[in-house]
């Protein structure tokens, strides 16, 4: 059985205090989640809603 781990943005920013991380970016996020070996997002409110525009940030 394979395992597909993957996290919230609120690692990275805040949605409830946008103040918090208000300067990091989606593709700051997905490019050190990915380093950081994740496979997936939990979607966040910065995020886009779209996934075809989220397919070729990173």
């Amino acid at each position: 059985m394979s395992v597909k781990i993957g996290v919230s943005p609120i690692s990275w920013t805040n949605d409830d205090m946008p103040e918090l991380g208000k300067d990091t970016t989606v593709e700051h996020c997905l490019t050190e989640g990915k380093q950081a070996g994740y496979r997936g997002f939990e979607l966040g409110g910065k995020w886009p809603k779209d996934s075809e525009i989220l397919t070729t940030i990173i």
